[in-house]
């Protein structure tokens, strides 16, 4: 049976009345999530850091690349101390104006009443420092031993951090890094070896493991060589542990090293540095924290360490009109030695040097009741000229007094010294830099580089070491 059709301005109230009615199940709802939005949009944006202190949260947005890919600091800090203590957090000391906060203040001193109820907390009222200054504090005053104190007061100087504030210890403050808590240590046979006490925790810092890392060579060296053999499979348990360990110590230190900021006297001093960085960061997966700008991907990002011993070297190029390669090295052959060693600096060297002689014959002389003979200095200064074979421009300045009259001023010494000698001393300031090269590159064997400097014997005359000299540099 059809149902009769209805009237239009019936249909129209219904629908209304519908309508008003089934819109309450959706706003209700609608209107919670856009509160609860609100709410956490508030909550994630990040809060006005507060005058005088970190923003750690600006720190961690800081965009840097590793592993072949941009990303903020903060994620690469998390990874690190991830594989570092198992953990995205730590418990990291509290900065003197943190613990000088008024409530962080109560905890402390209540602390240390509690743990010394007949030492006068008040005495400590007006004390300010930061972690190892109230642990020294504490220790000067109640007469107890580090352990003991640490024991009774860490859990109050100490609070839970993210990973990025362990970073940016990491890198601006590594003596208070190396203080943290974030190595992760559960072979009681490794703890034995290193001295240290099992722990609540198990984490131990840098600072504590390397007061006895040397007792690890033995095991660390066997486990090593099986490893770079590719024999991984007849490692111990103990040689395995003690391989990462180390790792993570000096995983640790290389994060400290690409971050540190150089600094060049002169030409030659920014160019050895640069190679020197570079060498050692060689395949290093470094996290770069620094864009270059340049189109090709392996080169749009740089280490702070590199890039800052690149910018010495262009300053230093710049500030003396040098534009090419060929540019920089008649520069170092004949220029840069004049500048190296000047009259006036030969002078203060020369003046320094017999005033030490002279002090200590003047010593020996006390002990002995004898006056010393009158080309006693010339001949200490011979004697001494021997043992400085490391240090060939001040040998050269021992030569000069032990070759000058009794009783030569450093002026007079320094007025027989001719303009070629000054430019030899240069020249020989400037080798000394580039044996770190020469250094580092020994200890690498079958290095194809060593055979462009190698020489059949070494130079037996002033021309011939003069040639090697120029060689060399």
């Amino acid at each position: 049976m059809r149902r009769p059709v209805e009237s239009a301005d019936n249909v129209a109230a219904a629908t209304a009345a519908a309508g008003n009615s089934s819109r309450w199940p959706v706003i209700v709802p609608l209107t919670v999530v856009l509160l609860s939005i609100g709410w956490l949009a508030g909550k994630a944006r990040p809060a006005k850091p507060a005058a005088d202190t970190m923003n750690l949260t600006g720190f961690a947005e800081i965009p840097v690349a590793w592993r072949g890919r941009p990303q903020p600091i903060d994620s690469f800090a998390r990874t690190e101390l991830l594989m570092t203590a198992h953990k995205s957090t730590f418990a990291g000391e509290l900065r003197e104006a943190e613990l000088n906060e008024t409530e962080r203040r109560k905890k402390i001193l209540n602390r240390i009443q509690k743990a010394w109820p007949t030492i006068d907390a008040e005495q400590f009222t007006d004390f300010s420092g930061d972690y190892d200054a109230w642990i020294e504090n504490v220790m000067k005053i109640t007469s107890s031993g580090r352990e003991t104190v640490e024991a009774n007061l860490r859990d109050v100087l100490v609070a839970r951090m993210p990973a990025v504030r362990w970073l940016l210890d990491v890198i601006a403050d590594p003596a208070a890094a190396n203080r943290h808590r974030i190595i992760r240590i559960d072979d009681d046979q490794i703890l034995a070896m290193l001295g240290l006490e099992k722990r609540s925790g198990l984490l131990y810092s840098v600072s504590e493991i390397q007061q006895n890392m040397k007792d690890l060579e033995a095991v660390h060296s066997e486990g090593l060589k099986l490893q770079m053999a590719e024999q991984e499979h007849r490692m111990s348990q103990l040689q395995r542990r003690v391989v990462s360990l180390v790792q993570t110590v000096r995983r640790i230190d290389s994060m400290q090293n690409v971050f540190l900021s150089r600094e060049s006297d002169n030409l030659m001093e920014a160019i050895v540095d640069a190679w020197w960085v570079f060498e050692r960061l060689g395949s290093l997966q470094a996290v770069m924290a620094v864009p270059t700008g340049d189109d090709d991907e392996q080169r749009s990002w740089e280490t702070l360490i590199a890039a800052g011993a690149l910018r010495a070297v262009i300053r230093q190029m710049q500030e003396h009109g040098l534009k090419t390669a060929d540019d920089v090295k008649s520069y170092i052959a004949d220029e840069l030695p004049k500048s190296l060693v000047s009259r006036s600096d030969l002078k203060r060297s020369v003046e320094g040097s017999m005033a030490i002689l002279q002090q200590s014959l003047d010593t020996a002389a006390a002990e002995s009741g004898e006056k010393p003979a009158a080309d006693a200095l010339q001949k200490k200064a011979a004697a001494a000229a021997q043992a400085m074979a490391e240090d060939p421009v001040l040998q050269r300045v021992l030569r000069m007094i032990a070759d000058s009259a009794p009783g030569a001023t450093p002026e007079e010494i320094v007025a027989a010294v001719s303009d070629d000698m000054l430019m030899a001393m240069g020249r020989e300031h400037v080798t000394s830099q580039s044996g770190i090269v020469l250094s580092e590159l020994q200890q690498k064997e079958n290095d194809p580089r060593m055979k462009q400097i190698r020489r059949p014997a070494p130079p037996t005359t002033p021309d011939e070491e003069a040639v090697f000299i120029a060689q060399v540099n």
